[in-house]
């Protein structure tokens, strides 16, 4: 009676994690492949994306509860409830699509089905 939906829970799924990790290696292929400016949007959510991924997997794997490095984690994964973050590297990943020097476009494409799909799921469990 009280179980969430599948949307919400593969929002929540999304949202804790999994799709900045699944960002990670196309913002690392559009660093590597693209030129400047593109390569400097690749690279800021190359950056997030790792920064997540420290926040996410490493601290708490570490078992670093009470450190402050655990404090801080704790505010990057749940800035603006948890959707900034994820939010920011999108941007800055279309940012990287459409300036100048972009390359191989397939990985915009598979970001873009990815990004509408986040939208989405955002969208259903904000207004629904």
């Amino acid at each position: 009676m009280l179980e969430p939906s599948y949307p919400v829970l593969i929002f929540f799924a999304l949202r804790n994690g999994l799709y900045l990790a699944g960002l990670l290696p196309i913002a690392l292929a559009k660093a590597i492949v693209c030129r400047s400016p593109a390569r400097f949007w690749a690279i800021g959510a190359l950056i997030l994306c790792l920064i997540s991924a420290v926040a996410y997997y490493v601290v708490p794997a570490l078992g670093l509860y009470t450190a402050p490095i655990a404090v801080w984690a704790s505010s990057i994964k749940t800035y603006g409830g948890g959707v900034m973050v994820p939010l920011f590297a999108s941007v800055m990943m279309l940012a990287c699509a459409t300036s100048h020097g972009s390359r191989w476009p397939w990985l915009d494409y598979l970001h873009g089905i990815g990004f509408v799909v986040w939208l989405v799921l955002w969208g259903w469990t904000t207004w629904f």
